[in-house]
């Protein structure tokens, strides 16, 4: 299978943001088919958080019945079903970038799913644990200086997400490795990519979602309410599938042979 990234081109932002909006377009069934079931998990979150996208008006005494609050333990479950559903798109959308095979609308629980959500945790954990042990006692300057040196080093362990989704092993230190001077391309192709994406996509989905809200200023009816979420829901996972393209050419680049580790 011919790999739907960029063939040519100097690494750099330019390759990077470009070849992922690229292959965006260019392979947009196969995102939308990526992103149906993490969609409809994130659905079924938000109904059975009482926050429920087709309520068109926010029930009051429930949102105040501490009954009806949710407890620790829900809300961990339910923060961990949304973060599986990121792992499920994440790795149908790497796996067909690199070569796996075209995602499928019901890829079933995996290996790769659960390898992929466990470094994304990691990812997530090991530079926002020491963030939130000095949130309280840094000044604001040096707790930006702090936010900003954590980040670089989320985007230099960065390249294991797109390996570990196709069952390659590629270490954080190998990573390290493969990111030394390339690490600025990673961090700038998504910004500029989420803003591209935002400009060209926010406009046409909230005029359509428009269309179907009372213009004199009432509560949106149930089936607009839906459709605003989906829209956001969607736009959400269009950002992440570019950002995740951008990691999936610079693994390509950066790594000799990804599936061969």
């Amino acid at each position: 299978m011919t790999l739907p990234l960029p063939s040519d081109g100097t690494y750099g932002v330019g390759l990077l943001l470009g070849g992922s909006l690229t292959v965006l377009w260019r392979q947009r069934v196969a995102l939308l088919r990526a992103a149906a079931l993490p969609l409809a998990l994130m659905l079924l979150q938000a109904l059975f958080q009482d926050r429920a996208p087709l309520q068109a008006e926010p029930d009051d005494a429930a949102a105040l019945d501490p009954a009806r609050a949710d407890g620790p333990w829900v809300t961990l479950l339910l923060a961990f079903v949304n973060l599986y559903a990121v792992a499920i798109f994440n790795v149908a959308w790497y796996r067909f970038l690199l070569g796996y095979g075209r995602p499928g609308l019901w890829p079933g629980l995996t290996r790769a799913q659960l390898r992929f959500l466990a470094r994304m945790l990691l990812l997530i954990l090991l530079p926002a644990t020491p963030l939130l042990l000095l949130a309280t006692s840094l000044p604001a300057p040096l707790l930006l200086l702090a936010a900003l040196a954590l980040i670089y080093l989320a985007l230099r362990w960065s390249l294991v997400l797109p390996a570990a989704a196709v069952g390659v092993r590629l270490t954080f230190r190998q990573s390290w490795h493969a990111t030394r001077g390339r690490a600025l391309p990673l961090f700038l192709a998504p910004l500029f990519g989420s803003l591209v994406i935002g400009a060209f996509l926010s406009a046409p989905l909230l005029l359509l979602a428009g269309m179907f809200i009372d213009p004199g200023g009432g509560p949106p009816d149930p089936f607009a309410a839906f459709l605003l979420w989906l829209e956001f829901g969607l736009l959400a996972l269009v950002t992440l599938a570019q950002g995740a393209a951008v990691l999936a050419i610079a693994v390509v680049r950066l790594v000799p042979d990804p599936r061969n580790g």
